[in-house]
């Protein structure tokens, strides 16, 4: 086997977050919005999961909330995709490499399948494949 191989292969994997980090554009500026009332859902229980002043709506689709969070340990290019479900927090976190254009989380349940895309991704692609985009961060089937 060769010993190079996994140092070569994490060399490459730092260059890319180093390269990543050196973008000027966020992957989601919904979150520098100011908030609103709309951004906070009362009923939600998502304490210690995210930070529940970087919440921010992002649509309403057959009777489910959508929001958009960072997680509250404060992990930087980590996002949250916090679904209400009936006053049930569904909630999904992840990490995402900034201007890359690839959905950043996804969360599937038995109802609906849910993903958080970047800013300018190219969400159109998805409707002939039968999802929804109500927001230009969020693609949902």
């Amino acid at each position: 086997m060769n010993e190079h191989g996994p140092v070569q292969a994490l060399a490459a994997l730092a260059l890319v977050w180093v390269l990543a980090g050196c973008s000027a554009t966020p992957a989601f500026s919904v979150l520098e919005n100011a908030p609103i009332h709309k951004d906070q859902p009362a009923p939600l229980d998502t304490e210690g999961i995210v930070a529940l002043d970087t919440m921010r709506f992002l649509a309403e689709q057959d009777g489910r909330s959508y929001y958009i969070a960072r997680p509250a340990d404060e992990f930087e290019r980590s996002i949250c995709l916090v679904i209400d479900q009936d006053g049930q927090a569904i909630i999904g976190c992840g990490g995402y490499i900034e201007g890359a254009r690839t959905p950043a989380v996804g969360v599937t349940t038995p109802d609906v399948e849910v993903m958080l895309a970047p800013d300018g991704y190219d969400v159109e692609g998805y409707a002939a494949l039968g999802w929804a985009s109500p927001h230009p961060n969020l693609i949902l089937r």
